[in-house]
């Protein structure tokens, strides 16, 4: 019995060849690829970003008058820890 070969057969030594002559030019390509990526993602502005404040506004004519005192009462809202 005969064996006949593929006519594109797979050798891996031609490709070993061709990657050993053109390392540099892959190597190049890799580099350049991955700076180019790494500076526009550097570049570009955070999309989610978030601020904000709080205002803590005391009411003064309940401790005038004696009046509804716990009413607007800060601290209360303090003694439970972070009011966030």
């Amino acid at each position: 019995m005969e064996t006949k070969g593929y006519p594109e057969e797979f050798d891996i030594q031609k490709y070993l060849l061709v990657l050993k002559r053109r390392w540099p030019i892959i190597a190049g390509v890799l580099l350049a690829t991955c700076g180019l990526s790494s500076v526009a993602v550097f570049l570009q502005k955070p999309e989610y970003q978030a601020s904000g404040m709080l205002l803590f506004k005391s009411d003064r004519t309940s401790s005038l008058t004696k009046v509804g005192e716990k009413i607007g009462d800060l601290e209360s809202v303090m003694r439970e820890g972070n009011p966030l």
